[in-house]
């Protein structure tokens, strides 16, 4: 998973992050992680190749702590009256590596929900403590790319082009319209995550 994010209007930098999934073979002597690297070996090339992150999360680490390191400096300084900068997560990985969880969050527990939905509550928190939140527009879009086509997953019909966004005056409305859109995504199933897109 990859967070990329300014720190001001000038400079942009760009922060990674791995999240080890749990279904990993953590048996295989050619994997291996600690804070801040995995190493990952290639029958290929019979080497090993080293992967450097800001931060690598173990398997099972709470979503609410990944937020925290991940999102949660990021979304309240796009926040800052003063200098408020732009911030963009972009997931990355093969299907069924854990983007969608990381992302939206998994739909059994409140706990596992994730980036997007973490950043929404966040957004309207931060907004409410403040004396002119009435001088503040929320609005949504959800689009997902599928197939190297941007898909409105907001709109009544299946489209693509360039995404509608709707405004929102509560983190409630705001959620409907995250449930809206995820249940339009594309998905394909595989056995070990069957809510792969």
């Amino acid at each position: 998973n990859t967070s990329c994010y300014s720190n001001s209007p000038m400079v942009s930098k760009v922060k990674t992050f791995s999240v080890v999934h749990p279904r990993s073979d953590f048996a295989d002597p050619k994997f291996a992680f600690d804070d801040d690297r995995l190493e990952l070996g290639s029958s290929k090339t019979k080497g090993t190749e080293v992967f450097h992150f800001d931060h690598c999360f173990g398997p099972g680490t709470p979503q609410a702590n990944v937020y925290r390191e991940v999102c949660q400096p990021t979304v309240e300084a796009a926040l800052d009256e003063d200098r408020p900068t732009s911030a963009a997560f972009i997931a990355l990985g093969d299907s069924g590596s854990g983007k969608s969880y990381a992302i939206t969050g998994g739909a059994q527990h409140f706990a596992d929900r994730g980036l997007i939905p973490r950043a929404l509550s966040t957004l309207f928190e931060v907004l409410s403590l403040r004396s002119n939140c009435s001088d503040y527009q929320v609005s949504i879009s959800f689009f997902e790319i599928y197939q190297a086509q941007v898909l409105d997953l907001l709109a009544e019909q299946e489209k693509s082009g360039k995404p509608k966004q709707f405004p929102v005056a509560s983190e409630n409305t705001a959620f409907k319209l995250l449930f809206k859109g995820d249940s339009k995504r594309k998905f394909e199933e595989y056995h070990e995550s069957p809510e792969s897109s």
